[in-house]
């Protein structure tokens, strides 16, 4: 029996608006930041195989290169490999590079960390770059983690809010770029959008 590879493409009939919906409601249900931190950048590092595999035969070769060993095999190479083929642009490059760090900096940790970690605060708040035309994270793209802190949301909160609307902007550009989802009024041209 073949086995089914850790990482994959979404595919077109599994994606619609309830899986973007299901971005917000898995984090809302998280019960910790380092969750939060892997989950989000899991399903980026997904939309983005998405992306890539749309430009790649469909044969096993192409299966291969997003395998452990295979030419694709780590986030940060399908982002460089998106940024070559002209997909993405620099700044959503600059973005996914900072989910990618923030994503290892948890996972890689010989500590428990989590959102107040000086390391992980100065790539939250230096680390991103705001699409044209907005000054600030917009309010409805910051997704509450209330269930991660507790009752009293504190610094931790805010930056892990930040992590994850950025996480959540680069899903969508993502998943706007590769066909997945139909764009709303402002992501029509996520390249526009983006630089």
């Amino acid at each position: 029996m073949a086995k089914e590879p850790l990482r994959k493409a979404i595919k077109e009939h599994e994606i619609d608006l309830t899986y973007t919906r299901g971005f917000q409601e898995v984090l809302q249900g998280v019960q910790s930041y380092i969750a939060a931190a892997i989950i989000s950048a899991a399903m980026v590092e997904k939309a983005l195989l998405t992306l890539l595999s749309k430009y790649l035969r469909h044969c096993k070769e192409s299966d291969a290169l997003f395998e452990i060993g295979g030419d694709l095999d780590g986030f940060s190479k399908c982002i460089r490999m998106a940024y070559c083929l002209g997909l993405i642009p620099n700044s959503l490059k600059r973005n996914l590079q900072t989910i990618a760090k923030v994503r290892n900096t948890f996972a890689h940790s010989d500590r428990t960390i989590d959102f107040s970690d000086n390391k992980i605060v100065a790539l939250c708040m230096s680390g991103f770059v705001l699409p044209k035309g907005f000054t600030n994270m917009p309010k409805e793209l910051e997704i509450g983690l209330q269930n991660a802190s507790g009752p009293h949301p504190d610094k931790q909160d805010e930056v892990a809010g930040q992590y994850v609307g950025f996480c959540l902007l680069a899903f969508m550009a993502l998943s706007i770029t590769s066909g997945l989802t139909k764009p709303v009024e402002e992501f029509k041209n996520p390249a526009v959008f983006w630089d």
